[in-house]
């Protein structure tokens, strides 16, 4: 079975954005990182191009990890930068869950070892009681009584 030359089979004005991706990924299987490029961006140019149903932010932002930086009309670069804020709260919001599970996890740990070091010695509830200061043990009884 022979493989079919990608660049015998571009993509149109009407095909999706996904489709001018696979395209790109096809082609790159057969050319250079710069052929593809070249390629793929003379044939973007001649079909789709800025303002077309294909162009948006998601293929901009593949083609510019695959070193293109496609030109886009007024609403394409106003998509662009409401998406790149989103992403940049979400990425934020990221870290902060991050650090607050991290904080939680460490005042676990620290209570826990608190607990730990504070009865390590201690063999019974009553030697507890004569360990524990005389103001708390008062505290204590008023709250049963």
């Amino acid at each position: 079975m022979s493989r079919i030359d990608p660049s015998k089979i571009i993509p149109t004005s009407v095909d999706t954005a996904e489709q001018w991706i696979e395209w790109h990924k096809s082609l790159r299987k057969w050319f250079s990182k710069t052929e593809t490029n070249n390629h793929w961006l003379r044939f973007w140019n001649q079909r789709a191009g800025a303002g077309s149903e294909a162009d948006t932010h998601d293929l901009r932002s593949y083609m510019e990890d695959q070193g293109v930086n496609l030109t886009t009309d007024t609403s394409g670069v106003v998509a662009d930068t409401v998406l790149d804020a989103v992403d940049f709260v979400g990425d934020s919001l990221t870290w902060a869950r991050g650090i607050l599970i991290g904080g939680v996890i460490i005042g676990i740990g620290l209570i826990a070892f608190y607990i730990y070091s504070q009865t390590k010695n201690v063999k019974s509830a009553s030697e507890m009681s004569l360990a524990m200061p005389m103001s708390r043990k008062k505290q204590l009884l008023k709250l049963l009584v």
